[in-house]
């Protein structure tokens, strides 16, 4: 038996599953995910824990690098990137390819799953992917762990 909420989400999904299909796009998929990796990096550098770190736009291709933004041992020399490869968003660490990500609808479910390639296509979250990606770039180094 359905609670009240998981009735009120299915009514929503029913309602808004072309909405949610439109989205199920690399592009959209793209957008959202960098929004996310955004947002984490910002989290990440107002905790003051040090190096700080930065997302930037890389010229003439859909992408973007987490780069190191201080001037220590590990400026530019360790960093992530995320672009668009064929049909998927692949995710590299120092140019190599460390996993890719495709949206996948869901007609059952109603909704977009984001598979990742090296987990045996599990559907992961955006927070998740954008802590697959960046999680061992923000926390390593002498200020691992972290002390938040």
């Amino acid at each position: 038996m359905m609670t009240i909420e998981e009735r009120k989400e299915q009514e929503r999904k029913q309602k808004e599953w072309v909405k949610a299909r439109l989205n199920c796009t690399i592009k959209a998929v793209y957008t959202c995910l960098v929004t996310n990796i955004r947002y984490d990096v910002n989290i990440y550098n107002e905790s003051g824990i040090k190096p700080e770190f930065e997302v930037v736009d890389i010229d003439g291709i859909d992408g973007v690098i987490i780069r190191n933004t201080t001037s220590n041992n590990y400026a530019g020399k360790d960093y992530v990137t995320v672009r668009f490869k064929d049909s998927c968003l692949e995710i590299s660490r120092n140019e190599k390819r460390e996993f890719t990500v495709k949206p996948k609808w869901d007609q059952a479910a109603l909704e977009c799953k984001l598979l990742v390639e090296n987990d045996n296509d599990a559907p992961l979250s955006y927070p998740q992917i954008s802590q697959k990606a960046i999680g061992g770039l923000l926390f390593k180094g002498p200020d691992y762990p972290p002390t938040i």
